[in-house]
């Protein structure tokens, strides 16, 4: 069995252009080429897509696992949906080597469930088609973005869509770009 995995969300971190050092209760936002400390007012609700949450725990990678870890452990309204944490229980128990058990990946699930989830139903799938027309989307993004809207999300997180463009009224921003 795979020893306990750190909190998902469990560090707070800010970042100045000298240092990274955990900080209580600190927001960070970028602007200007200078990193701030910000409160939950300024960003809103997050919503986290899987590739973010899967690079926490993917060793193959250790730049984007750090960057990862670092900004999972904002100190932010994180939003995810049935959809993340299902690719996510399979990127953990099939694409990530090693592979981890079901009862490992399960218990990422119950951090995950910690969060607000949005469930996957007949009327977010119809919407998500929609958008997916509209925007040029695969159907798996546009749930995910109609996850976010539906949430109430400022911001989604996300490696897979175009960063920094505005889809649906969402801020698509790549955290590792």
């Amino acid at each position: 069995m795979r020893t306990a995995h750190p909190g998902l969300f469990s560090r707070r971190w800010v970042i100045s252009p000298t240092s990274i050092a955990p900080v209580p209760r600190a927001k960070v936002a970028r602007g200007c080429g200078t990193t701030y400390i910000v409160t939950s007012s300024v960003r809103g609700r997050v919503f986290v897509d899987t590739n973010v949450i899967a690079y926490r725990f993917d060793g193959s990678e250790p730049d984007k696992q750090a960057r990862a870890e670092m900004v999972l452990g904002q100190d932010e309204d994180f939003v995810v949906s049935t959809q993340v944490m299902l690719e996510l229980h399979s990127v953990l128990t099939r694409r990530l080597a090693p592979r981890w058990s079901a009862t490992d990946a399960r218990a990422v699930l119950d951090d995950l469930a910690k969060l607000h989830v949005v469930t996957a139903d007949a009327r977010l799938v119809l919407r998500a088609a929609a958008t997916s027309e509209r925007h040029q989307l695969s159907v798996w993004d546009a749930m995910i973005v109609e996850a976010a809207v539906e949430s109430g999300c400022s911001e989604l997180w996300s490696e897979d869509l175009a960063t920094d463009s505005h889809i649906r009224g969402v801020l698509v921003v790549n955290p590792f770009a």
